[in-house]
């Protein structure tokens, strides 16, 4: 079971978030993450792949570094993103096309 009495006390939607995330074990963070890059992977499949991975994990990264500064990701999180960006780079660095 949740505590969610932090709800009745928040006087913006800072608190009511940072209040969801730390009850959720930062569960809330992820998702929006995951989302960010399912959602964006998806919208922009009709380009190369190469190119589209390599802007996902770019916004994505930056989505991240966001929620780090708000306080509501840690830096462990972000280095999945970042290193995601980081192959994405050297992928389409690296290929002949």
């Amino acid at each position: 079971m949740y505590n969610i009495t932090f709800i009745n006390t928040s006087n913006n939607i800072y608190e009511v978030v940072t209040g969801i995330n730390s009850a959720s074990n930062d569960l809330l963070s992820y998702m929006i993450l995951v989302l960010v890059f399912l959602i964006s992977f998806i919208a922009m499949k009709h380009f190369d792949t190469k190119a589209v991975f390599l802007a996902s994990s770019m916004l994505t990264s930056l989505v991240g570094l966001f929620l780090m500064i708000a306080g509501w990701l840690s830096f462990g999180i972000l280095i999945i993103p970042l290193v995601m960006l980081m192959f994405s780079i050297i992928i389409v660095v690296f290929s002949k096309k």
